[in-house]
């Protein structure tokens, strides 16, 4: 009896739970699905998820316009910075500076160091260790590369290290003195654009120094003439501000003593700045021909190919 009284009433509990689920939306409609005909069930389950999918895109599009319109107006938000460059300072984005023609005028007996002589300017921006490629002038090598690296540089010279010629020529041995070889190298791009910002930092500061000097030699120039207004004044008052009288011109003396002395700093400041306007100057060098092609097409008496390497005395 107690066995069956409590099985009952787990009956009737149950019942309770169960009434409200069975009465939801989802499983009506699921009852009304199965109650269907099988072709019918399947149209309906087909809408049904057309319709949740639809929604649920549209839900997706409406968070990310949201998010968009919120990036945006972050962004709208932030100044705006532009880099500039001066134009004294030389410098054309457009131009490629890493590509340039050098002769080979030194070799060493392994064919790994060679020394380059150039026209081009830039070739002092070059540091040790920078990466370099170059080829054979000829159209026949222009797609084969060998690679290199920067060991030194000297004036309208620069020291190369390349560990494997083979892979721009077949013939090592064809490496000889005066062969022109075609360079490229966008390291120095980089450091030919960061010279160009340097020196239009030094313009500018050469251009603070001239306006103080300029304000100073106007004090200097005029020291005479301030000179006699101030004696001019203080005669007037002879008897009263006599001392006053000196005591302004000794701190006048003083003041041009000390405007003197930093005419000298400012001058030899700006004769160092000169120096390194010089030397970071960009010029932007684009032969056309070669020295030795244009000896050959002059008739000048030059070897038709370059003296073969002499051996050791």
């Amino acid at each position: 009896m107690i066995v069956l009284r409590n099985v009952l009433l787990g009956l009737i509990i149950g019942s309770f739970v169960m009434i409200p689920w069975m009465f939801s939306p989802r499983i009506l409609a699921q009852q009304d699905i199965l109650a269907m005909p099988e072709d019918l069930a399947i149209k309906k389950l087909e809408n049904d998820i057309k319709d949740q999918v639809a929604s649920d895109k549209e839900k997706i599009e409406k968070i990310s316009v949201d998010s968009t319109n919120q990036v945006l107006k972050k962004t709208n938000q932030l100044p705006s910075r532009t880099f500039q460059l001066e134009v004294d300072s030389f410098f054309d984005p457009n131009f490629n500076y890493g590509k340039f023609s050098g002769r080979v005028t030194d070799i060493d007996q392994s064919s790994s160091i060679l020394k380059i002589s150039s026209e081009s300017k830039n070739i002092k921006f070059f540091k040790a260790s920078d990466p370099i490629q170059f080829r054979l002038s000829k159209d026949d090598y222009k797609n084969l590369f060998c690679e290199g690296f920067v060991r030194s540089v000297e004036e309208n010279y620069f020291i190369l290290y390349a560990s494997n010629l083979s892979s721009c020529t077949t013939d090592v041995e064809y490496f000889r003195r005066g062969m022109v070889l075609v360079f490229h190298s966008p390291k120095l791009q980089e450091r030919v654009k960061e010279a160009s910002i340097h020196r239009s930092s030094l313009l500018q500061k050469k251009k603070d120094f001239l306006m103080e000097l300029n304000s100073i030699n106007q004090d200097v120039w005029s020291y005479e003439e301030k000179k006699v207004q101030i004696s001019a004044e203080f005669d007037r008052k002879i008897a009263i501000i006599q001392k006053e009288k000196r005591d302004a011109l000794a701190f006048h003396l003083a003041k041009n003593k000390d405007h003197i002395t930093l005419q000298k700093e400012l001058i030899y400041r700006l004769d160092t700045i000169d120096q390194e306007i010089q030397f970071y100057r960009v010029e932007k060098d684009a032969p056309l021909y070669d020295r030795w092609h244009l000896d050959q097409n002059l008739g000048v008496p030059v070897y038709e190919r370059p003296e073969p390497l002499r051996a050791k005395r």
